[in-house]
């Protein structure tokens, strides 16, 4: 659930409570579980929101240099990259060594998981870690590895947008006060106690599921999650949220205005990654978004090759939140604009604006302009098919490569269709290719949009 096209996080999917930590059943897990968990993370967990809100006012410069000696030191796969791009030890600290360390792609990721964990992590790490995996809706889910607090960042993320909207929410300790939405037909259901953020419950609801409003109206939750089309299912519905969190691709406009004037409630966009975790905010009323320092350190590289913008080039994040598992200079495949605030401007977030879809992906329209093929991701990802890949054979002309599945739903060539032929601009021709087995090589960085070849 990010407007990373794929990512899939809402900080989240079936890990968006924590519930990895709570391995016991809804309602069963010992009481000393939850202890631990406050005593290990709430203290942490306060310092980063209250980091989040001083670095919008401070110029807090995150420890790049310090994070970057711990990954020389416990991981095998970046103590050999970083001597491969010439660095030593000492070099880490000194202003430009990021710069030197080539960026790391998916395949890289997937290929040395194993050497890219911190050989060092302590017991208490283990012991709450979760290695998850993302959607797939790039074609090949991405293993990764997060460590108890990176993992409940999310929580001071939270906490951190509510006191930068000076909302004031009261929560209710013990009650349904968070709820995640959710528009996926197979994507079950299901409810945690969340200690380390003021005692609440959370709750997964599928808004597709009988009774849903009905569930839904009767726990009237103070903060309600989801990405944009589960969101867009309850504007007709009586509720009256404090906050309404959205991620996995951009809210249309209409629908963000929509959704505060029906419930009263801010709505609150966040760019966003599985294995990355949250990497910034776009809070009403501002421009793109606000990057989260000193929790993630964002780059945009610049592209050769005639862009229609000479500043749009590829966005990369090293993330700071999670030393076991080192993401330095990981390669998003987004595009996007960086706005760095000069020095001594008295603003000191850096802006990412004009986020675009996967590096280099554009079908052409029917009118010769283009469009962003990772505006197909929503409804490809309810297809039911687990890899897919959509090629622009000729503008107009397209071909969908899936894997054959029994869950495949029946009208998702239907809506893709519909979809395409909007986005083009007129009349279009789909054919659909179905494969028993994966048509791509180990290894190799899925490809799920393919532009037809062309001059520019």
């Amino acid at each position: 659930m990010s407007n990373s096209a794929g990512a899939g996080a809402n900080g989240a999917g079936s890990r968006w409570a924590g519930a990895h930590l709570l391995r016991h059943p809804f309602g069963s897990q010992p009481k000393h579980a939850y202890l631990t968990q406050l005593l290990r993370y709430r203290s942490r967990l306060k310092r980063a929101s209250a980091e989040l809100i001083e670095a919008r006012r401070a110029d807090i410069p995150p420890n790049i240099g310090a994070f970057l000696v711990s990954s020389w030191d416990g991981s095998r796969f970046w103590q050999e990259r970083m001597r491969a791009a010439g660095l030593t030890r000492r070099d880490l600290p000194r202003p430009g060594a990021l710069q030197a360390i080539p960026p790391v792609s998916r395949t890289d990721i997937q290929e040395n998981f194993s050497n890219i964990v911190h050989r060092d992590a302590p017991k208490s790490v283990w012991d709450d870690a979760y290695i998850g995996t993302t959607s797939g809706s790039t074609g090949q889910p991405l293993k990764y590895l997060a460590d108890g607090f990176s993992y409940l960042w999310y929580w001071a993320f939270v906490d951190a947008v509510v006191a930068m909207l000076a909302l004031g929410i009261r929560w209710r300790r013990g009650r349904v006060d968070a709820v995640l939405l959710c528009a996926l037909g197979h994507s079950p259901e299901y409810g945690d106690f969340i200690p380390v953020f003021h005692g609440v419950r959370f709750r997964k609801i599928n808004v597709l599921a009988p009774g849903a409003r009905q569930k839904l109206e009767r726990l009237n939750p103070q903060l309600i999650t989801g990405d944009p089309d589960s969101l867009h299912a309850v504007l007709q519905w009586e509720l009256r949220p404090k906050l309404i969190m959205s991620s996995a691709f951009p809210m249309p406009p209409n629908t963000r205005q929509s959704l505060t004037k029906s419930t009263g409630a801010p709505v609150v966009e966040y760019y966003s990654a599985a294995e990355t975790g949250m990497i910034g905010v776009n809070l009403p009323g501002r421009l793109g978004y606000e990057v989260l320092n000193p929790a993630v350190h964002v780059e945009v590289l610049p592209e050769s090759g005639g862009n229609s913008d000479e500043r749009l080039g590829e966005v990369v994040v090293t993330n700071l939140r999670n030393p076991w598992f080192p993401l330095i200079r990981y390669r998003l495949g987004d595009r996007a604009i960086l706005k760095v605030p000069r020095t001594g401007s008295g603003a000191y977030v850096s802006i990412i604006e004009g986020l675009h879809g996967r590096t280099k992906e554009r079908f052409a329209t029917y009118d010769g302009h283009w469009f962003d093929p990772n505006l197909l991701v929503p409804i490809l990802a309810r297809s039911g098919y687990p890899e897919f890949a959509v090629s622009e054979e000729t503008p107009g002309h397209y071909r969908l490569d899936a894997i054959e599945s029994a869950a495949a739903n029946s009208r998702a060539a239907e809506a893709l269709t519909s979809r395409l032929q909007s986005l083009f601009g007129a009349p279009i021709e789909l054919a659909i290719t179905l494969h028993q087995e994966s048509w791509r090589e180990p290894g190799a960085k899925p490809r799920p949009f393919r532009p037809a070849e062309r001059a520019d």
